[in-house]
């Protein structure tokens, strides 16, 4: 059954390919963002799409607590933080850190060694949904390195991250 959720018809795989926006939150200066259309005929759709929905919920509860979905999530869980430890003081500093195309900046090992890490040190079960966490890696692994696209007349591979529309990618990162 698994096996037919990442089947690829390779008579009907397509290329993602490359293209640019402008970046129109940059004004006065106009710069453009690498955009990658990723579509379900492409090779490694299937296989990510499969392992989105298989990590996204473990890796989902393991982070419950640790992101914050809105402002009014952030004070909530702010509030119960400054309850529970009694650690703010007129002397905290609050820092706010924004990494931009966190998903095109960590090399494929990194990934895979932080997913590997993570099996070890938090989810302490060796199946996930019936399939061996050596498994998940080695096919998070073939993702990874087989993640193809098509730009003015050429291939290229992502050495780096993924297709920023990839779910895997995302939760991955």
């Amino acid at each position: 059954d698994e096996l037919k959720k990442i089947n690829v018809v390779i008579d009907k795989v397509e290329l993602p390919y490359l293209y640019f926006l402008p970046d129109l939150s940059k004004q006065p200066l106009l710069n453009v963002k690498p955009m990658m259309m990723t579509t379900q005929s492409s090779a490694t759709y299937r296989l990510g799409k499969f392992l989105n929905q298989l990590l996204q919920p473990v890796i989902d509860i393991y982070q419950q607590g640790r992101i914050f979905h809105s402002g009014t999530d952030f004070l909530e869980k702010f509030h119960n933080y400054i309850d529970q430890y009694d650690r703010l003081r007129s002397t905290t500093n609050l820092v706010t850190i924004t990494i931009n195309n966190f998903h095109h900046l960590t090399p494929h090992h990194i990934l895979l060694s932080t997913l590997l890490d993570f099996f070890v040190k938090y989810y302490h079960l060796p199946i996930v949904e019936n399939i061996h966490i050596t498994k998940i890696v080695r096919l998070t692994s073939l993702f990874l390195h087989n993640n193809r696209f098509y730009y003015d007349g050429k291939i290229y591979r992502f050495l780096k991250g993924g297709p920023s529309n990839s779910g895997l990618i995302e939760t991955l990162s």
